[in-house]
């Protein structure tokens, strides 16, 4: 049996904007515009001690882009997000901005400017090395030079 003829389901999607309507493509990369220029104008500010008289200096550091914090700016979840870039109508802005902050965090990281062991565990670039002893697999076509 499906839903009551004229009923409000359709309200409790999780991909609504806070007034209860979808946001548009153009609507996401206006908002997406938006996120992106408040990052990089708000910088990090850390404060540190530089030179021999201990000199307090304030550094900027670059924020790093994630879908998480693009998601809370667009108000929308994470999985909302995941359901869009499956839609073909979403598809060409959800990968752009994906690309965009894939690079600015990259690059970022490259220069360390941001934690880069934090960016590339984000990024999915964790080198994964596989150890075991004594009979377990040490990785891939390996084989030992060794017997017991």
């Amino acid at each position: 049996m499906g839903a009551p003829t004229g009923n409000k389901f359709w309200l409790k999607r999780l991909d609504l904007s806070s007034d209860g309507r979808k946001l548009s493509v153009k609507e996401v990369e206006q908002k997406a515009i938006e996120y992106i220029k408040e990052y990089i104008e708000n910088p990090i500010e850390e404060k540190d001690f530089r030179g021999k008289d201990s000199n307090e200096v304030t550094l900027q550091k670059p924020r790093a882009m994630i879908k998480e914090s693009i998601c809370f700016w667009l108000g929308i979840g994470t999985t909302t997000w995941d359901e869009w870039k499956k839609d073909k109508k979403y598809k060409g802005i959800i990968t752009r901005i994906e690309q965009f902050m894939y690079s600015y965090n990259f690059e970022y990281s490259s220069a360390n400017q941001m934690n880069s062991s934090i960016i590339a565990k984000k990024l999915g670039l964790v080198e994964k090395q596989e150890n075991t002893i004594k009979g377990l697999s040490l990785g891939k076509n390996y084989e030992s030079k060794y017997e017991d």
